[in-house]
Order: structure tokens, then C-alpha cells, then sequence
């Protein structure tokens, strides 16, 4: 029954030790269950110790390659964490030596050491004291026990792999999101943490310099950035490494600030024996102990870095509840906008367009909207570029595109005869592929010429590569639909591309035109749009005109087209077919 008994503890031990692994008390219960195992299986006192041998980089002796003692138990206490260079007895040296150098066991008349491989490379051994005789019986047995333990040794360390694994980056070394989750969690539960803050560093254009530059490049800036931070902060603060070129900084506040932050990039970087300056945007929120989890601290601080990096390059933003507020404000816009769009809830406005020399309408413009359940209308300046963000304009613009066409043959059907019918375009759509095909598809379902569309873009597909709009507008035109330029003048540099742009039509921005009747400068505008356009071979529409004197004043610059309110505000399908009975009538 002690035999038992004493085998039951061994095992508990081992089993234990499973738990603690990480730690290196792990590994000292697992080796003293060991022990304790073998001199239940033998009878005996649990009187011995174990000592091991491992890699260099080995997570279970922290590094520390020497045969090193681990565990032991009996007369041997004493000699636990000692190298086995510093035992005073022979025998013992000489036994655990020869079987950590030969990778085997050595079973003598009354001592045995016992080694336990966990790799071909690596394994430990146990020195046990019997005050018996080992039995043949006892040493088979003892066969059995060093493959089972073998094994489980070999389980510990998988496991030690896959939590390293789970916890920290591979490339940098660093802890990863899952462990900065896990510490703030816990940092979280103790109240003096309340004065401490979390900081999401971002490198500034990582994405262009490791594409132009190569991966190569991009690794080392990596490595450096994280080398950077280790060395400039105090040891107290924890970094880790969240995804790609993005960090977190997370210790006292005094310590993880903007200022700080910063001063981490203020001299240059040495890559590849070059000197390169390196900035960065920051966001930081105050960490408020017991109150919220990991999680939301860190999506507060993404939401602080959005922000600064929108301002520019090498921001810091703090984290606000006013900040916090504006996101989850979109957050829901977003979500009711979703739901109305499903609903069917957006309807379309159409506002005429009016050629000045003859008076007559030549066109009609379909403009979205979004009335919520309550009547209340939202307003397109809020959620089209909420849509636009999103990537729901994409679903939305589609839908614009064929219901307006739609709505252009009832017109017709209606006596509305030789209107063309103008469609917004955001950027997202035009680089979504198989734009072209889409438009292609509409004009195909609702039986419309291609001639019957017109598609208004704004000026801001110029950022980024214009070739590839470029190339996309001719297929379009090439079709006989005609193009747009919106709002011009309002936005990215507007004469630099306005040649290269293949379009049939420049809309004035209903600022400039509303300037006409302030002020000299508003009519110079007007007329240096106006004259340039006409130089360019395009017809020029005014929008925003909402008087007879601004009529006027249009058309003796020589503008050819214009909308606003003085012809008629944005109206819904059948006020339109109306309005367009009243208008015609009294035209005639």
C-alpha cells in the first residue's frame, strides 16, 4: 500500500506539473515527481536528484545550457539549482555525465540514473540512492517508466512551443496581441494600474517603403522599431507587437505619452548601413483599473490612432470620450443605414438640367436620399461618406444607377422625351472591378442608350494612380456614355489633371457660383472655369442657381448649362413628371 501510495504521488506530481509548465517551478514538480515515482516503483526512500541538459534557447532552463540540477529530493535538497560541476561526490557526477553525454541509463547494485530523452538532442537524467538491490524485475519495469516519462516530457515542451507560440510574434520576439490582451486584463483587476496608459504606435508609410524598397527592408525597420522602443523606454513599460508595423506601449503614464513616444524616433535609423528617418503616429487612451476590458482599450486607442493619422505623418492623439462618442455615432449611422438599405427605405430625387441658350430641359440629375422610419431625412453629407468608408456605396451606387435608368424610360413614357439622366459616381465604385460591365449591365436591363447616361465623378479620383481611371473612362465613352467632372475646383489639383481626364462636361461648383453675386472674384472664377472648359472642347453646367440674376449672369460668361433651385429643387418621381408638364407648358 506505501508503494502505492508513494507511485499516486509521483504521478499527481507530474500531473500537476502539466499546469505550470512556463514557470521554471514546472519543471522542478515535474522532475521531483519524477523522483518521487521511481523510488515508489522501487520501494525505496525518494532519495535522488535530476539534472539536465538543453539548447541554448531552450524555454524550459531559460537558457542556461550547463548540466544544471533541477530537482531533488532526500539528503540531495540541498543541491537543487547547482551545477552538476559544483557536487562534491564523484559517483553522482560521474553517473548523471555519462548518461547525459551518452543518452543512456545506468542501473548499478544500488543506485541506478535513469535518462529520459525529450529529443534526439536533449534529455535529462535522474540519480536515484537505493538502499536495496535492484531487481531484475524492478529494472524492466524501470524500462517501461523512462519510455512514459520520455513522453510526457516531451508533451510539456510541445506545449511550452505552442503557448510561446500563442503568446509572442515570431519575427520580433516580442509578446503578441493575445498577450497584451491577457496583461491588461490582469493589470486591470489591481487599482494602482489606474495611472497608467496603453499607446498604439504606427509606423509612418511602412506599406509604400516595404513595397518600393523590399520585404528585406521592411523586416529590419521592423526589428529596429521594436530595438528602438526597448532601448528608450523604461524597463516597467511592456511592448508588443499587435500586426504588422503596428505596436503597443503599455506602462506608467509618466513613461507612455506622446513625448516619450516620439522621442523614439527623433534620430534616424540605421537600415542596411543606411540612414534613414523614421516617424510615426500615436494613440493613447488612460487605462481606468476594473472598469473595462483589454479589448476595448485597445480598439480606443486604434481609434485614437485613426485619428492621427489622418492629421498627418508623426501624430499623437489621446484617446476621448468625445472621440469615442463621434465613432460609435457612425457606428450606429452605419448600422441603420445598412438596415434601411435592405428595407428599401433610400428613394431617389431628381433635380432638372436647363441648356441657357434655348430655355429648354436637357437633362435630369438622380440624387439619393434616406428618410428614416420617423420622416426624418438624413442628410447625404452624413451618409454617403459613411458609405463610402464602409464599402456599402459600392451595393448602394448600383442600385442608384439602375433605378435612375429605370425611372428615365417612365419619364419618357410620360412625354419627358430627350433627357439625358446624371449619375454621381463615388471613387470606390470606379475602382471596384468590373465597374464598366456593371454600367454595362444596367443600360442592358433597363433598355437604355448608352447615350441617355452621363456619369459624374468628382475630382477626387485623382489621388492615387490616374491611369487606371483614365483608361476605364475612354472604355466608357467608347460605349457613348458621356462623363462629368463635379464640383470642380473644390478639390485635388484640378488643372494638373483636368487635360488627361477624358470627360464631355465640367461642372462649376455651386460655391463659385453663389460668388457671382458677392464679389468681383466670383465672377473672375466663374469666368476662368467657363473660358477653360470651352478651350478644352467641354460644356460647362453651372449648378447651385437659384435666382433669374445668376441665370444671367451665367450665361453672359458663356455657360452653357445649369440646375438649381431657381428651376426646381430635388424632386421625387412623380412631382417631377409634373413639374416637367408645368414647365414645358409655360416654355411653350
Amino acid at each position: 500500500m506505501l508503494r502505492l501510495d508513494a507511485t499516486r504521488l509521483g504521478l499527481e506530481k507530474i500531473v500537476a506539473a502539466s499546469n505550470q509548465f512556463i514557470a521554471e517551478q514546472g519543471l522542478q514538480s515535474f522532475a521531483d515527481g519524477v523522483i518521487t515515482q521511481i523510488a515508489g516503483l522501487l520501494g525505496v526512500d525518494p532519495e535522488g536528484l535530476v539534472c539536465c541538459a538543453a539548447a541554448q534557447d531552450s524555454p524550459l532552463l531559460n537558457g542556461h545550457p550547463e548540466f544544471r540540477i533541477i530537482a531533488a529530493a532526500g539528503q540531495f535538497r540541498s543541491l537543487i539549482q547547482r551545477r552538476l560541476s559544483e557536487i562534491d561526490d564523484p559517483r553522482i557526477v560521474g553517473q548523471l555525465t555519462t548518461a547525459l553525454k551518452e543518452r543512456r541509463s545506468l542501473i548499478e547494485a544500488r543506485n541506478l540514473t535513469l535518462y529520459f530523452a525529450k529529443t534526439p538532442a536533449e534529455g535529462f537524467a535522474a540519480f536515484i540512492d537505493s538502499a536495496k538491490p535492484i531487481s531484475d524485475v524492478d529494472q524492466e519495469l524501470l524500462k517501461v517508466f523512462c519510455t512514459n516519462i520520455a513522453l510526457c516530457a516531451k508533451n510539456i515542451e510541445l506545449v511550452t512551443k505552442l503557448r510561446r507560440d500563442a503568446f509572442f510574434d515570431r519575427q520580433l520576439g516580442l509578446p503578441n496581441r493575445t498577450a497584451l490582451v491577457c496583461e491588461l486584463d490582469q493589470r486591470m483587476m489591481k487599482e494602482q494600474e489606474s495611472g497608467c496608459a496603453l499607446a498604439i504606435v504606427d509606423i509612418d508609410q511602412f506599406a509604400s517603403a516595404n513595397d518600393l524598397l523590399g520585404h528585406d527592408y521592411g523586416d529590419a525597420l521592423l526589428k529596429a522599431t521594436a530595438q528602438r522602443l526597448g532601448e528608450h523606454l523604461p524597463a516597467n513599460v511592456f511592448i508588443a507587437r499587435l500586426a504588422g508595423d503596428a505596436f503597443a506601449v503599455m506602462g506608467p503614464k509618466i513613461a507612455v505619452n506622446g513625448e516619450t513616444i516620439q522621442a523614439c524616433f527623433q534620430t534616424p535609423f540605421v537600415i542596411e548601413g543606411v540612414h534613414q528617418p523614421v516617424s510615426a503616429c500615436v494613440g493613447i487612451t488612460l487605462l481606468e483599473s476594473g472598469r473595462r476590458s483589454g479589448i476595448e482599450y485597445i480598439r480606443d486607442s486604434y481609434l485614437a490612432l485613426k485619428q492621427a493619422k489622418a492629421a498627418g505623418l508623426g501624430q499623437t492623439l489621446l484617446f476621448s470620450q468625445d472621440l469615442g462618442s463621434a465613432v460609435r455615432e457612425r457606428a450606429h449611422l452605419l448600422r441603420d443605414l445598412r438596415l434601411a438599405f435592405e428595407q428599401k427605405q433610400l428613394f431617389l430625387s431628381y433635380q432638372p438640367q436647363i441648356e441657357l441658350s434655348s430655355g429648354r430641359i436637357i437633362g435630369v440629375e438622380a440624387l439619393m436620399r434616406w428618410r428614416r422610419e420617423d420622416g426624418v431625412l438624413v442628410s447625404p453629407e452624413c451618409f454617403i461618406p459613411i458609405a463610402e468608408q464602409s464599402g456599402l456605396i459600392v451595393d448602394m451606387g448600383r442600385w442608384l444607377l439602375q433605378a435612375a435608368l429605370q425611372a428615365l424610360q417612365r419619364f419618357r413614357a410620360t412625354g419627358c422625351a430627350d433627357l439625358r439622366m446624371a449619375v454621381n459616381i463615388s471613387p470606390v465604385q470606379l475602382r471596384q472591378p468590373g465597374f464598366v460591365d456593371s454600367v454595362s449591365d444596367a443600360l442592358r436591363l433597363t433598355r437604355s442608350r448608352p447615350a441617355d447616361l452621363e456619369l459624374e465623378i468628382t475630382e477626387s479620383v485623382a489621388v492615387g494612380s490616374l491611369d487606371p481611371v483614365i483608361a476605364l473612362l475612354k472604355r466608357l465613352r467608347a460605349m457613348g456614355v458621356t462623363v462629368a467632372i463635379d464640383d470642380f475646383g473644390t478639390g485635388y489639383s484640378s488643372l494638373a489633371y483636368l487635360d488627361k481626364l477624358p470627360a464631355d462636361r465640367l461642372k462649376i461648383d455651386r460655391s463659385f457660383v453663389r460668388a457671382l453675386e458677392r464679389d468681383d472674384n466670383g465672377t473672375r472664377i466663374a469666368r476662368t472655369i467657363i473660358v477653360l472648359g470651352r478651350e478644352l472642347g467641354l460644356q460647362v453646367i453651372a449648378e447651385g442657381v437659384e435666382n433669374q440674376n445668376l441665370e444671367e449672369l451665367l450665361q453672359a460668361l458663356g455657360c452653357n448649362e445649369t440646375q438649381g433651385y431657381h428651376y426646381g429643387h430635388p424632386m421625387q418621381e412623380s412631382e417631377f413628371i409634373a413639374w416637367h408638364a408645368r414647365y414645358k407648358g409655360d416654355q411653350n
